[in-house]
């Protein structure tokens, strides 16, 4: 039994090192090739990147702040910045265009690197997505009253009499105007939807009785 579990701990250990050494290597090959033209980011990142640095650490209030701050400037003020971008790009499509054609070996190495860095980002992209997937379907299975919250009960009964009264209501404003409607709701038509709810939680509770009873006695 000890063996098994020291096998199983020294198979994840070799996963975990095979997959820092993947990350590790591609990172490696991307700073060996300091000569390859850094593509310019363009000059709405630059603003923020000036944002960034005046009010460290940049928190995500400070990233709304900065992105605000930008939609405050002028028009003459963010073409200084657009202007700014489409030199750089420009003298970085003369400098890229060079670099692929005195070093065609390195750049084709460049490139595969970049792929694999982006595979790999994508791949935890995914990891994390799978997690929080999972850590959502726990929770609604572990917290049933979700399903009968006065809200959702509301925006159910609310959805076809919004569509109805405005057809070319997109369905990602219609959440936004729900809350809305919700949150303009006096406390006593309020109060009916909150009756309604704990009725069909009740009602849930009395129906599901025996599975509850059953869970009970498979954790204990």
């Amino acid at each position: 039994m000890l063996t098994q579990i020291f096998q199983t701990i020294k198979h994840l250990l070799s996963n975990k090192t095979n997959n820092t050494t993947n990350t590790t290597n591609t990172t490696t090959k991307l700073n060996n090739m300091t000569q390859v033209p850094a593509k310019p980011i363009n000059g709405y990142m630059v603003f923020i990147n000036e944002i960034a640095v005046k009010n460290k650490p940049l928190d995500k209030d400070n990233k709304i702040n900065a992105k605000d701050a930008w939609n405050n400037l002028s028009t003459e003020e963010q073409d200084v910045y657009r202007v700014g971008y489409k030199k750089r790009r420009e003298e970085y499509d003369v400098a890229i265009e060079k670099y692929k054609t005195e070093h065609p070996d390195e750049y084709a190495e460049h490139v595969e690197a970049r792929k694999t860095e982006a595979k790999l980002k994508k791949k935890r992209k995914l990891e994390r997505l799978e997690k929080q997937e999972s850590k959502k379907s726990r929770t609604k299975k572990s917290n049933p009253m979700s399903k009968f919250s006065c809200f959702i009960l509301f925006s159910h009964a609310k959805r076809a009499e919004l569509k109805n009264s405005d057809e070319e209501i997109e369905s990602k404003d219609i959440m936004k105007r729900l809350g809305e409607m919700w949150r303009n709701t006096d406390e006593e038509e309020k109060e009916k939807w909150r009756l309604k709810s704990n009725k069909m939680y009740a009602e849930y509770l009395e129906e599901n009785k025996s599975n509850c009873l059953d869970d009970t006695e498979h954790s204990s």
